[in-house]
């Protein structure tokens, strides 16, 4: 389960952009990936899947415990097959993140700020 947190996970964003009529093949080629090999790595957390209306674009939210689990699965041939076949569809970058800040929707209608702390995290997975 995706979880927004400072100071929680590392999140990998990748971003895609595709041959037109491309972007649910790119899709389903990912989803099996992360469903069938990727979530059974070593610090692999979550991923989202977005696409654009437009058809054109798609977004990969991905969450690992650490930075060096991420590049650990990259040493990996599995990885950059998978990578492969997503470039035939069209090019793609992606970028290692940090959570800066969350703002979300307060229940009396304004918006709050808010830090999460990763204890906090922690308990609602147990």
């Amino acid at each position: 389960m995706t979880t927004i947190a400072k100071n929680q996970y590392v999140t990998v964003i990748s971003n895609f952009q595709v041959n037109p009529g491309d972007q649910d093949r790119l899709l389903n080629h990912l989803v099996d990936a992360f469903s069938r090999v990727i979530s059974k790595q070593p610090g692999f957390i979550a991923a989202n899947f977005h696409k654009s209306q437009d058809g054109t674009k798609v977004v990969n939210y991905a969450q690992w415990e650490s930075r060096e689990d991420f590049y650990a699965y990259l040493e990996k041939p599995m990885a950059w097959a998978t990578v492969r076949e997503a470039l035939k569809l069209g090019h793609a970058e992606y970028n290692v993140y940090d959570v800066y800040e969350i703002v979300e929707k307060d229940p009396g209608g304004g918006v709050e700020t808010r830090v999460v702390e990763p204890s906090a995290v922690n308990s609602l997975r147990q």
